[in-house]
């Protein structure tokens, strides 16, 4: 009630908002999520700074790495997630500081690319915090050799090989994901469950290749029978109709299974269930 009751008295003077923010920073970084938002300015952020319906991925990075990063963030925009990378999103006339904490207090999932010197970087240290404090799902990337330290390093990192492409790197990340949302590594990850699992069914449908399609029916299998609808199922029928490389894959098992098989004993599985 005191929290409340404080935040309601900054809230109501305009020229306090700025110390209503940090506020609710502070509360959030000791680990109290459950906070009162000013009406409509979460959804607000959201509409204004992501795709509607998009599964809402923040980057965060250190400066000297932001040309990896935007690589990176382009394949992942190009599977269907939203990214924001702070240096390619903010334009000159925004406050910088001001979008960066509208796109944390309406993004998803926060992915961190962990590389030597981030735990020592105020800047990402709180982003970590403040997604952590939302109770987002948070996944680490390390790079050369770093280690996720703290809290973000509980959870298991995607590990970018020496080398590695932004292709395979964003394949690594989405698996990630996809374990981190349908295990539910953290509490948010409920609101976000049926977005990640219609992107995950999207990019099966519109494969290139038959490694490709090994690879995504390995995540669309992972996609629980609960977060099944029957448009992704109607979707995914079609694609194996039209898709050639679809219906002339084979998995990489030892009974070489056709992927147009596997997918329709999946999708046996979740008829029933499927809204």
């Amino acid at each position: 009630m005191l929290v409340e009751n404080v935040l309601e008295d900054l809230d109501n003077e305009e020229s306090r908002a700025a110390e209503a923010k940090r506020v609710r920073l502070a509360l959030r970084l000791a680990g109290i999520s459950e906070l009162p938002e000013k009406v409509g300015e979460a959804q607000a952020d959201a509409d204004d700074l992501w795709p509607v319906g998009t599964v809402r991925v923040f980057i965060s990075h250190l400066a000297e790495r932001k040309a990896e990063v935007h690589e990176l963030a382009d394949v992942l925009r190009a599977i269907g997630f939203a990214c924001f990378v702070a240096h390619d999103q903010i334009r000159p006339s925004r406050s910088w500081l001001r979008e960066i904490e509208r796109a944390l207090r309406s993004c998803d999932l926060l992915v961190a690319y962990v590389t030597p010197g981030f735990a020592r970087s105020e800047w990402t240290e709180q982003e970590v915090g403040w997604a952590l404090g939302r109770d987002l799902v948070a996944i680490p990337v390390s790079v050369d050799g770093e280690v996720p330290k703290g809290f973000l390093g509980t959870y298991q990192a995607v590990r970018r090989r020496p080398n590695q492409g932004a292709v395979s790197l964003a394949r690594q990340v989405s698996a990630a994901i996809v374990d981190a949302v349908f295990e539910e590594q953290r509490p948010a990850a409920a609101e976000v469950r049926g977005r990640v699992a219609l992107v995950i069914a999207s990019v099966f449908c519109k494969v290139s290749s038959v490694a490709n399609a090994r690879f995504w029916f390995g995540l669309l299998a992972r996609i629980p029978r609960s977060e099944w609808t029957s448009a992704m199922r109607g979707q995914v029928e079609q694609a194996l109709r039209a898709n050639d490389q679809l219906a002339n894959a084979v998995l990489d098992d030892d009974a070489g299974t056709r992927v147009p098989e596997a997918v329709a004993s999946l999708l046996g599985g979740v008829r029933a269930g499927a809204r």
